[in-house]
């Protein structure tokens, strides 16, 4: 095609979007959020109210409308959409303010790029995410939307209400754990995870208030090394496998699943999946380039390679829940019953 018959516009916009980080995060601290979550407003109210430029508020608000997380009524008053309302106010169980800070921190992600695709990533190390700030971080974003569709998709397992036993293997704080328990109050869970997070866990959340049915155990970093305990109704696997995958010891993994479970026992996992449309193809491509700069082989995990290990390591029965649009990171939730002892 010749270059003037091309046009730059639809790269353009992809980049525009790039400044969108910094402005939600500057009306956050600015206070709109928090404002506009309990009345309307104009924008001279608004800037009256928090003391703010009217000219740069009109148009931050404009820019908040256009990306929908604000709406303008026909009398000029801005209101919160309930997109905003759940996810970018304090105090929202589900807020992801923390998240969205991080698109903004400096130096960012990508600014040692060049250095990178010239030398290589950097080694991976997991325990730079065992902090207070890293634990805090996984759990929030997954209260946007992860949680409510694994809590969903498992409490429609026909064998949920028998449930008593469950491992929930490198369940970081033990969120999935506790909101299933919320569900099955005869259910107890083992979150497996490595010493560091182990403690900082028990410092931070306990038990969560389940009465001693959650408990932490600690697992070395070489799991070909540990026990994964024994008799469990219900085995949940959430966002680990993809090294294994990457490594071919997915098979090794499920057979030692297989090991500690009941036959007839569940086993869940919650993995990214393949995009759902062409928005998030960019979405994913860029977070897998992201892992690899910071030394993780892979962010994705093939349903069919899934299914074909755990078919090789007894399990049958599967059920599938593909990523939905709407909710972020694309979670495939795949189930499977072990019918056969290994």
């Amino acid at each position: 095609m010749e270059p003037s018959l091309l046009r730059f516009k639809p790269i353009y916009n992809q980049l525009t979007l790039g400044y969108l980080p910094a402005i939600v995060n500057g009306a956050q601290q600015a206070g709109i959020f928090e404002f506009l979550v309990k009345e309307r407003a104009t924008v001279n109210t608004l800037a009256k109210r928090l003391q703010l430029d009217p000219g740069i508020l009109e148009a931050t608000l404009a820019v908040l409308a256009a990306v929908k997380l604000l709406v303008c009524d026909k009398d000029h008053q801005y209101y919160l959409s309930q997109s905003a309302q759940h996810f970018l106010v304090k105090a929202s169980p589900a807020s992801q303010i923390r998240d969205i800070r991080l698109f903004c921190m400096r130096p960012g992600p990508f600014d040692g790029l060049v250095d990178q695709l010239k030398n290589g990533a950097h080694h991976f190390d997991s325990a730079a995410f065992a902090t207070k700030e890293g634990l805090l971080d996984h759990e929030q974003r997954a209260r946007g939307g992860q949680i409510q569709e694994v809590v969903d998709f498992i409490c429609n397992t026909p064998q949920f209400a028998s449930f008593k036993r469950m491992c929930d293997f490198a369940g970081n704080s033990g969120y999935y754990s506790e909101a299933l328990l919320n569900k099955n109050k005869n259910l107890t869970s083992k979150v497996y995870e490595t010493p560091d997070v182990v403690t900082l866990a028990r410092q931070t959340v306990g038990d969560r208030g389940t009465c001693g049915r959650l408990e932490f155990v600690e697992i070395g970093r070489d799991i070909h090394l540990e026990d994964f305990g024994r008799g469990y109704d219900l085995f949940f696997v959430s966002h680990f496998l993809y090294h294994l995958a990457a490594a071919e010891h997915l098979l090794w993994f499920f057979k030692k699943v297989n090991q500690a479970m009941h036959l007839g026992g569940i086993f869940v996992s919650n993995h990214i999946g393949n995009a759902v449309d062409d928005q998030d193809d960019i979405t994913q491509s860029i977070l897998g380039l992201l892992a690899r700069t910071q030394g993780y082989p892979t962010l994705t995990l093939d349903e069919s390679t899934l299914k074909q290990a755990l078919s090789l390591a007894g399990f049958s029965e599967f059920r599938t829940r593909p990523g939905k649009a709407g909710t972020h990171l694309n979670n495939t939730l795949v189930s499977a019953k072990k019918v056969k002892e290994m």
